[in-house]
């Protein structure tokens, strides 16, 4: 892995996550790429000369910078590893400059801080999460508040059984080499699901298969609650990272049927490990 992606806010949730993705960076001898996007919001009916408007959006700048690399400096005093951090400050809005610039130094990983959707803050920084996990060109590792870093050494593939999966499972498996993880596939059978459909065998059958070829758990487990049945065995079986694939999905999708990922995201208590199938190559080239 050659560029991890780290955007921030400055928030004791992005703190947290920012020591992470340090140590993450340091595990993996990548590079981090530290980025904050700040925005000028003029008080509505307040009306500004263009010189002292460009005033303040210079001295916001500034101010900006050195917040960024006392931030940084701080941050690293506390690693105590040696890192290669690139740091970035950009104008814009959060959501459509972390997806430009994670497009533009080609990331491999955008790590992000999450927390729970029981306040105001915690759904904003889960829309902005979410929002990144579905649009993303690489995949997306969201961190939960107040988690702390520890080397992965287990990793939980929570499948969802889809046509062309295969190829994804296997450069998750790659990536697991890479960190010398342990991985475990999981798939989770609503009551409704026939086990005799072709699809369902063909699976079953593939990740039977690669138990005898692999260091690799599998776990079959029926459930109507996909939710439920993930966390509670999330609960009893150890893992440092859940793996789930997520999907571009519609607005009327996304109105009546949140997104199970996005769900997770917000309320499990390990990093959640986010990607689409267009964009985990990334980690099969980590």
């Amino acid at each position: 892995m050659k560029k991890i992606l780290f955007p921030t806010d400055f928030s004791p949730v992005a703190a947290n996550a920012f020591s992470y993705a340090m140590h993450l960076a340091a595990d993996l001898g990548a590079e981090l790429h530290l980025l904050h996007v700040y925005h000028y919001t003029m008080s509505s009916g307040m009306y500004l000369p263009d010189a002292l408007k460009e005033a303040l959006e210079v001295e916001m700048e500034e101010d900006a910078n050195k917040h960024l690399e006392a931030y940084s400096k701080r941050q690293l005093a506390e690693l105590g590893k040696e890192i290669q951090l690139v740091p970035q400050l950009v104008y814009g809005f959060a959501q459509e400059q972390i997806l430009e610039v994670a497009q533009k130094i080609d990331a491999d990983l955008v790590v992000m801080g999450t927390t729970g959707a029981s306040t105001r803050l915690g759904r904003m920084v889960g829309s902005v999460t979410a929002a990144i996990m579905a649009e993303s060109p690489c995949p997306v590792l969201s961190i939960p508040k107040a988690f702390a870093y520890k080397p992965i050494t287990e990793i939980t593939y929570a499948s969802s059984f889809e046509d062309g999966e295969t190829n994804v499972f296997e450069k998750i498996c790659h990536f697991a080499n890479i960190l010398g993880a342990n991985m475990s596939c999981l798939h989770i059978k609503k009551e409704s699901e026939d086990l005799k459909d072709p699809l369902i065998e063909a699976y079953d059958q593939y990740f039977l298969d690669q138990v005898k070829k692999r260091k690799l758990s599998y776990f079959l487990l029926e459930g109507n609650d996909i939710k439920s049945a993930l966390e509670n065995f999330l609960a009893i079986n150890k893992t440092d990272v859940l793996a789930m694939l997520t999907h571009r999905r519609s607005l009327l999708a996304k109105l009546f049927h949140p997104s199970l990922t996005r769900e997770m995201a917000l309320q499990t208590k390990v990093p959640l490990l986010a990607f689409q199938k267009g964009n985990v190559y990334h980690l099969a080239n980590a």
